[in-house]
């Protein structure tokens, strides 16, 4: 099974060198976000896992627009179910539902996930599959693999708490099955994120995290050109760098009857 889930990865991997090489690369870093998670995860007798997670976002970049909820540009909710085919193994479904000033979208995602534990070291292997359904007409529906890795670390306070320190590195990349082609300005790489997280458990089912991410869309940019014609910028690939700052609220709520190894999963959805 391991066997499998690492042919997948290093199947997706060359994927990301396909955009055209001898195109120059330019990397811009945009206005920071800030994000306020709110995150609940549920275990059954039999180990599989409820989670949801509520995501409220702050851009500082004067030209997005925001909803007209507080200072916010986006909302995004979403409720998953893992089901548990060992201790180490799990199979999730989720949808989420993002809103926006100008249009709506919906993810649908199937993932396959591996846990477990390297000395005092936990680690997460993830890959999925997911629709967008954009609720806009002019926008067609679009698919992308995702491909994510995490480590977590615990570190046992003298006041018998917990602090964890963990770090997570997902891509994603489009694709559509009906034809190969994908949005014009895109790349085939759409995202990358880097996540860096603090966390502090007050009890067994709260805690609070502090982190911090790199996100990176992709994108292929037109040449720019001065009022006479003259060549300000080439086509080029264009990565578009967003430094985020988040505050983590999550509950965690467990059955007894759960092992050790499934009592450390986690996952950073």
């Amino acid at each position: 099974m391991i066997k499998i889930f690492q042919l997948l990865i290093f199947t997706c991997l060359p994927l990301l060198s396909i955009a055209q090489a001898t195109m120059p690369t330019e990397r811009v870093v945009q206005n920071e976000d800030y994000w306020l998670n709110f995150n609940f995860n549920y275990f059954n007798k039999n180990g599989s896992l409820v989670f949801m997670e509520s995501n409220l976002r702050h851009s500082t970049f004067p030209q997005i627009e925001n909803l007209g909820i507080a200072p916010l540009y986006r909302i995004q909710n979403t409720l998953g179910y893992e089901f548990r085919l060992s201790d180490q193994w799990g199979l999730g479904v989720s949808g989420r539902y993002v809103m926006e000033k100008r249009f709506d979208t919906f993810f649908s995602k199937v993932h396959l996930s591996h846990s477990g534990k390297i000395g005092n070291v936990q680690f997460l292997k993830q890959i999925g599959v997911e629709q967008i359904n954009y609720f806009s007409r002019t926008i067609e529906n679009q698919g992308r693999f995702s491909g994510l890795f995490a480590v977590a670390y615990n570190i046992q306070l003298s006041n018998k708490r917990i602090l964890r320190p963990s770090l997570s590195y997902e891509f994603l990349i489009w694709f559509d099955f009906r034809t190969p082609a994908f949005p014009q300005n895109k790349r085939r790489i759409d995202q990358t994120n880097l996540k860096a997280e603090i966390a502090y458990f007050l009890n067994e089912k709260w805690s609070l995290g502090l982190f911090f991410m790199h996100n990176t869309d992709y994108y292929f940019a037109l040449a720019q050109f001065d009022k006479d014609g003259a060549l300000i910028k080439p086509d080029r690939k264009l990565n578009l760098l967003t430094p985020t700052i988040g505050l983590r609220v999550h509950y965690l709520l467990k059955n007894k009857d759960l092992s050790a190894e499934r009592r450390i999963r986690f996952l950073p959805y």
